[in-house]
């Protein structure tokens, strides 16, 4: 008799989850919190990584893994990484030479591997996006004479495509078989790896020398394609390699997006009234021949990222004066702020408080377009100046996020079904199997837990962004354990996955939970539709 008592009562806790789970067949799945927290890895001059060149691959494996590590513990969650900083390649090229900054310029890594395969999968499997970052025309950043070009280099290779300003050796932006190899080596990166995203910095045209003008008026003289003022001709020409780049990635591989992190100022207003209330002494549009806006405006760039470096008070270029501008002007793009992480404690006065970095993050938070930041550099945050990177894990992403969705995604959730399965006992584990839907490995699944009980009932709240760092057995199984669940509670469960486009993918499994006593009991039996 005890025994049927026993039957029954399991029974009616069934049906009273079933009941339950029914009754919520409609609720939202919150979306997860979304902002972009960028780190910039350069590898030029050895600024980030590696520490020196010729270090052996164990060794830049291990550095670079272990940035990796303290900036996922910190809260970033993507990384923009150098991967050609002066027409050479951190990976395996047949347009260009090895970087001088791995292991000498022309020479592989020995034993062999891929710098960018590995860094791209370390970054993904931690969840974190992966942004390949180019300088599109400089070509070697320090010669004295024709003897200190090295052989190895691509200007030994065409001369003709080069020019010299200042001892820096750049392409000739008017050249267009420049522009085409340019589009090669970006279209190569995009063809070839898994990368979430193309990333220029804000070096165009060079910024100018004084009194000295760029060696280009022979090219314009030889190619005005029409234009009579030089200024509008090589404003083209940079024009026409964004256009070019743009629709090459997208006819490939439409999910990846490209981004451009701009100088502070595209425009003084005294020169324009669409520029912003600033004296910048030089700026994109008429120095650099980068017109950024149009760019925004023509849909040409998926986000823009102006490098905001200068303090709150900055007389000639105060701090919300051209974050409101760039505000105003993004055209529906995601706006990123580039943080100076690197001022702080600087000889500035100004930077010797940390307050000014967050104080700049607090003004950004003010302004509506702008979805996140990201900072100069990784040496500078693992440095931990004045404790900014304490107080970024402690305070501002002391909680995680996802980044935002790419600018052209078509909005609405994906539905891909992934069964969850428990184990009860001290401590609910949940597992999940990959499945054929899965659709990309770069992306982290996302875990949510309804209550059926409690205050916090009929809501789904996110528990967990878990990166896809593996199968933790045999069939591809991942697992969690969830220690926030509370004693003597009821919940439903349910697992997201993020697509190529950084957009959530609803699962349609959801399975009832309880604790008792400090015991999970689990009914893995339930199916609830997701809206």
């Amino acid at each position: 008799m005890s025994h049927c008592r026993h039957v029954l009562l399991s029974i009616g806790i069934v049906l009273l989850l079933v009941l339950l789970a029914c009754a919520c067949v409609h609720a939202q799945v919150q979306e997860p919190p979304r902002q972009m927290r960028g780190v910039w890895i350069a590898t030029v001059a050895n600024i980030d990584w590696p520490s020196r060149s010729g270090l052996s691959p164990e060794k830049q494996r291990e550095e670079f893994t272990a940035i990796l590590d303290f900036h996922k513990a910190q809260g970033i969650n993507a990384v923009f990484v150098q991967v050609r900083p002066a027409a050479d390649a951190f990976y395996r090229s047949s347009l260009e030479p090895w970087s001088r900054w791995l292991n000498g310029l022309g020479k592989a890594p020995q034993p062999y591997y891929d710098p960018l395969t590995f860094m791209v999968h370390e970054a993904h499997i931690r969840g974190m996006s992966f942004h390949a970052w180019l300088n599109p025309y400089r070509a070697l950043t320090s010669v004295t004479d024709s003897t200190s070009i090295p052989e190895a280099s691509i200007v030994s290779k065409h001369p003709e495509w080069f020019v010299r300003y200042g001892n820096t050796i750049y392409f000739n932006p008017g050249i267009s078989s420049c522009q085409d190899h340019v589009v090669n080596v970006v279209m190569d990166l995009v063809r070839r790896y898994k990368i979430d995203g193309i990333h220029f910095d804000d070096y165009f045209y060079p910024y100018k020398i004084y009194k000295v003008a760029f060696p280009d008026s022979s090219t314009f003289a030889q190619y005005p394609r029409g234009f009579t003022s030089i200024d509008d001709w090589r404003r083209n020409n940079v024009d026409m390699l964004i256009s070019r780049i743009s629709d090459s990635i997208r006819a490939v591989k439409p999910y990846i997006q490209f981004g451009v992190s701009p100088f502070s100022v595209w425009r003084n207003r005294d020169r324009d009234p669409r520029g912003s209330e600033t004296q910048g002494m030089q700026t994109c549009y008429d120095d650099l021949y980068a017109d950024i806006r149009k760019w925004l405006e023509n849909g040409w760039i998926d986000y823009v990222a102006p490098q905001l470096y200068l303090p709150t008070t900055h007389p000639k270029i105060p701090y919300e004066t051209i974050l409101g501008w760039w505000s105003k002007n993004s055209f529906g793009k995601p706006l990123y702020i580039g943080q100076a992480a690197y001022r702080v404690n600087s000889a500035d006065s100004v930077w010797k408080d940390p307050a000014q970095l967050f104080r700049q993050m607090r003004l950004n938070d003010k302004h509506g377009p702008v979805q996140g930041s990201i900072f100069f550099s990784s040496r500078s945050l693992r440095g931990n100046a004045l404790g900014i990177s304490d107080s970024l894990k402690a305070n501002q992403y002391k909680s995680p996020a996802l980044v935002p969705v790419h600018a052209s995604a078509v909005q609405g959730h994906v539905r891909v079904d992934h069964p969850l399965y428990f184990t009860g006992g001290k401590e609910l584990r949940i597992y999940w199997k990959e499945t054929s839907d899965s659709l990309n490995h770069a992306t982290p699944f996302v875990l949510y837990r309804m209550a059926l009980s409690g205050k916090d009932k009929g809501t789904y709240k996110l528990v967990a962004i878990i990166p896809q760092s593996g199968a933790t057995g045999t069939g591809n199984i991942y697992a969690y354990t969830d220690t926030t669940a509370q004693a003597r509670k009821k919940y439903i469960y349910t697992l997201a996955t993020v697509d190529v486009y950084n957009r959530q993918t609803i699962s349609r499994a959801g399975y009832p939970v309880i604790n008792k006593k400090r015991h999970w009991r689990t009914f893995a039996s339930v199916s609830v539709n997701i809206k």
